[in-house]
């Protein structure tokens, strides 16, 4: 198995005992920051997404069963991720601390592409 990573996509080649090579990419999206939304049924985070653009804050709302973002990501990445952030929150109601002991100082999380 060999690993790249370069702009934020991590690249996962596997050689098969047929000779055959699969290549799987993930997607890192860094989160940094977590904060109550409007209520609290909702989580905005802040973070980068690295092979969009290192440089640039996105925005990701999250409500527990819907993701949203100023990301630019597809509707697939974006339930991915959701599920991914599903396992690590729960569902609402959430609690502000609690969301930030869960984030701590950042975490980073891979999407399938």
């Amino acid at each position: 198995m060999i690993r790249l990573w370069m702009a934020g996509l991590i690249a996962v080649y596997d050689s098969a005992m047929d000779g055959r090579r699969d290549c799987v990419m993930d997607m890192a999206v860094n989160m940094e920051s977590v904060e109550l939304g409007s209520t609290d049924n909702h989580l905005v985070f802040q973070g980068y997404v690295p092979s969009l653009n290192n440089f640039y804050r996105y925005r990701f709302d999250f409500i527990g069963t819907d993701l949203t973002s100023t990301s630019g990501m597809t509707d697939k990445q974006l339930k991915r991720l959701k599920e991914e952030l599903n396992r690590d929150y729960g569902y609402a109601p959430y609690d502000e601390r609690e969301a930030q002991r869960i984030l701590g100082d950042g975490k980073q999380y891979r999407i399938r592409m």
